[in-house]
């Protein structure tokens, strides 16, 4: 478990903080995290929801999420399943706008490569689009395997380097490097993630792997990140009041349930629900060849003593 050997791990994490700290990924003004699984807007959280449900957590149960943001999907689990929610993120502006928007959860900055937490602490471990920017997610794996109880569960989805002919790969390719690398620009070549690093991790923590599957080949990235872009664009030009006036309506929900939207957004789930299956299957290519801009893997934790532990 090492460092890419170019890469400053201390100065990397340093700005990876006052990344976030400048740019906070969970939309909180939109009601993030407060309508549960009810309200997705993109191809990946319905993904995102198949795949939280099969750690089959029950009420009670405590979750880690490593790389959390502001908690949103700690928010969504709690008010889903009834779990206890704690997250760590390196950037504490993150953690900040989460502990006042979140009350219910525990929320801390800290390092994803040494967990702040006693062995066998968790039920179920959690970690999404945090692997490519941390230097040794092999490392990240072995300390979520330790905090997790035997028998508990661990859920990864990370940015992969198997991605060629993806539509991120396209976008490198023909922007020179300048698009392509994430939102921020904060997905670094170098850093992305490889399948077999995790695979080869699992195996030696003796993590049991209940299911692996590539995401985000070429259409379903492509709605998400250029048809959704558009219709958010145009919706907030033709009816500007009326976005502000749910987002205002999210942000005054509280509760132990998930909010439930309006029946415009119920009939976009349905929508959304046709396209995901529709760009799924003219992406099978790509996932045929198990290329893909990212990977999700299920893990459980041998009940057997001693495994799991780094």
């Amino acid at each position: 478990m090492t460092h890419p050997p170019t890469l400053d791990a201390t100065a990397h994490k340093a700005a990876q903080a006052r990344l976030y700290d400048d740019h906070l990924l969970d939309d909180l003004a939109a009601g993030a995290g407060t309508f549960g699984f009810a309200k997705p807007k993109l191809i990946r959280d319905l993904a995102f929801e198949r795949w939280l449900r099969r750690l089959e957590l029950q009420p009670g149960q405590t979750v880690l999420d490593v790389g959390c943001n502001a908690g949103a999907r700690l928010e969504q689990l709690r008010r889903e399943f009834q779990t206890v929610g704690t997250g760590i993120d390196l950037s504490p502006a993150s953690i900040a706008a989460g502990q006042r928007r979140f009350p219910a959860l525990s929320l801390q900055t800290g390092d994803a490569e040494a967990l702040p937490f006693p062995d066998a602490t968790f039920d179920a471990a959690i970690s999404f689009e945090t692997f490519e920017h941390v230097p040794d997610p092999a490392r990240v794996l072995a300390e979520m395997a330790r905090i997790v109880r035997p028998g508990g569960r661990l859920l990864v989805y990370a940015i992969s380097r198997r991605n060629a002919l993806t539509w991120h790969w396209w976008l490198m390719k023909l922007s020179g490097g300048r698009l392509g690398c994430g939102a921020l620009g904060d997905h670094q070549p170098e850093l992305l993630v490889r399948p077999e690093v995790i695979n080869g991790a699992a195996r030696e923590l003796g993590l049991v792997q209940l299911g692996r599957a590539p995401f985000h080949s070429f259409f379903t990235i492509l709605y998400d990140e250029v048809v959704m872009h558009a219709l958010s664009q145009l919706l907030l030009a033709v009816q500007p009041r009326r976005v502000e006036d749910s987002r205002t309506m999210a942000l005054a929900a509280a509760g132990d349930r998930p909010v439930r939207p309006s029946w415009r957004f119920r009939l976009y789930r349905r929508w959304l629900a046709v396209v995901a299956g529709l760009t799924t299957l003219v992406d099978l290519p790509w996932r045929l060849l198990g290329l893909s801009d990212g990977v999700f893997w299920l893990f459980a934790k041998s009940t057997a003593s001693g495994q799991g532990q780094s």
